[in-house]
């Protein structure tokens, strides 16, 4: 019973905080994005045509809609250099996302009548050096042109200057990567014209209509994709379940070996109590009867102290999400204070399911030995 007891525990413990880190995880990733991304199949930009846009915006489950130019530059400052993801938006970004709420120094102004301004990612930020407060070092950015016969290497990009006006920090992977400029400074620096863009993002008023997302590809049609969150981190949420998939193996293998602390109980008490069991079979009960039950008492000895195990590890898990008493190390540079937890009803259906697996395999072979121990001793 302490067997199952310390395994079920341990199972909801490890797996709450595992589902804790993957939802923060995913609601950090998901701030960067918008509820539907309307992007070309085919070529890199297209023309976002008003008439397109009135489409979009009439109709009744769509809140706001945000032009975007996404594309790689070139970045230099003051000495050094990196490679980055700019992505130009217009001024309804902000209202479709919610990457204003992570910015950590600086404003959503993008630009006013004189100057351009850039909110830059924290981890590009600290490789450049950026310093808001010297308004006197712009960024230099280059992007290659799309059609050029210059044997000169400069003459091949095309340059433009943009001042850093803000840092966000949503994302490691967003944080070492975006540069959020304006799009009419994007499209200028790509020579673009006013209506080409790379995709359209859109914010849903009630997201739960999953019939929007179909009507939004009939107005674009085939020649688009128009994605969902979850579609746009496809390939995280799939490493996510496959690690908690594994976890979980690893964790019922751990519980199998624990298990046999609970086969030795058992089958000790079995050799103790053989006279009982013969007096049991005096009485009328058949062998299969005995193997029944114990059978019987084996399972109900596992679930019971797999469910007391479980509940003292629920316990634990609500004591640390209200109070988050178990702190990260080095509370103060993460997004979160202490370890983050999430109980999944599914997670606790699981554990009680593998537990009744467990405890029936394990008791198979002690009651096999109190319905043999019959046997011989009729002989």
């Amino acid at each position: 019973m302490f067997a199952m007891a310390c395994g079920s525990g341990a199972l909801i413990i490890i797996l709450s905080t595992f589902n804790g880190f993957e939802n923060l995880s995913m609601s950090l990733q998901e701030s960067f994005q918008p509820d539907l991304t309307v992007s070309p199949k085919k070529n890199k930009q297209f023309e976002a045509s008003e008439e397109l846009y009135q489409q979009l915006k009439a109709h009744p489950n769509i809140e706001s809609i945000s032009l975007v130019y996404e594309d790689k530059v070139y970045v230099k400052y003051m000495g050094k250099d990196i490679l980055a993801t700019m992505k130009g938006v217009d001024a309804s970004y902000f209202q479709t996302n919610e990457v204003k709420d992570y910015i950590i120094a600086g404003d959503t102004v993008l630009e006013n009548e004189e100057y351009s301004f850039a909110l830059i990612g924290l981890g590009l930020a600290q490789k450049l050096d950026i310093n808001l407060n010297n308004q006197f070092e712009q960024l230099e950015l280059f992007s290659p042109k799309t059609s050029s016969a210059s044997s000169s290497m400069t003459d091949n990009f095309d340059r433009s200057y943009i001042t850093p006006g803000g840092i966000f920090s949503v994302y490691q992977d967003y944080d070492d990567k975006y540069i959020i400029a304006p799009l009419s400074f994007v499209q200028y620096l790509k020579s673009a014209s006013e209506n080409q863009v790379t995709a359209l993002e859109l914010k849903i008023k009630n997201p739960s209509i999953t019939s929007t997302k179909e009507v939004i590809k009939s107005i674009v049609g085939d020649g688009f994709y128009v994605k969902n969150k979850r579609e746009l981190n496809e390939t995280f949420y799939k490493i996510s379940q496959i690690e908690k998939l594994v976890t979980l193996f690893i964790l019922v293998f751990v519980l199998a070996i624990l298990s046999f602390n609970f086969i030795g109980s058992l089958t000790m008490h079995i050799i103790e109590k053989e006279e009982d069991i013969r007096m049991l079979h005096y009485l009328g009960l058949k062998s299969n009867q005995i193997f029944s039950l114990y059978m019987f008492y084996g399972i109900f000895q596992g679930l019971l102290g797999g469910i007391i195990g479980l509940i003292f590890g629920l316990v634990i898990c609500a004591v640390q999400f209200t109070f988050g008493i178990v702190s990260m190390p080095g509370s103060g540079t993460f997004v979160v204070h202490s370890y983050p937890v999430m109980i999944y009803g599914s997670d606790i259906a699981y554990i009680l399911g593998i537990i009744f697996t467990v405890s029936a395999l394990a008791s198979v072979f002690p009651a096999l030995r109190a319905k043999n121990s019959i046997a011989v001793n009729q002989k």
